[in-house]
């Protein structure tokens, strides 16, 4: 039984297979919801006045949404491509050189940028 999982996150999807178990208290009967663990069947059982119903065990799914799984893609991606280059700046001065020059490029960039 779980009787609920929750996503604040726009990157994080959460689905149910099934709502769960209802179980009518204004009967009036004795020990409506009462709970038992049949040992025959192996499952929870709930008193519902009349019967002893199986607890409705829910399968929920977690996952990330689809935007979430490019991102992560996309880095990974990305994260190889920089480990590449610098590996070849180690053997090819240079893209090495090439390295610096870019660096100090991107720097007066954002300092332009900045005044």
């Amino acid at each position: 039984m779980i009787k609920s999982i929750n996503s604040n996150s726009r990157y994080l999807r959460v689905s149910s297979n099934q709502p769960g178990t209802y179980i009518n208290n204004c009967s009036g009967a004795q020990g409506v919801g009462n709970m038992r663990f049949n040992t025959v069947d192996q499952r929870i059982e709930i008193w519902d006045g009349n019967i002893w119903k199986e607890l409705d065990m829910q399968y929920v799914s977690v996952g990330l949404d689809q935007e979430a799984v490019e991102l992560l893609d996309w880095a990974r991606d990305k994260r190889q491509q920089d480990l590449r280059i610098k590996k070849l700046a180690k053997q090819h001065p240079g893209i090495q050189d090439l390295q610096q020059k870019l660096g100090i490029m991107i720097a007066l960039v954002d300092q332009d940028q900045h005044e």
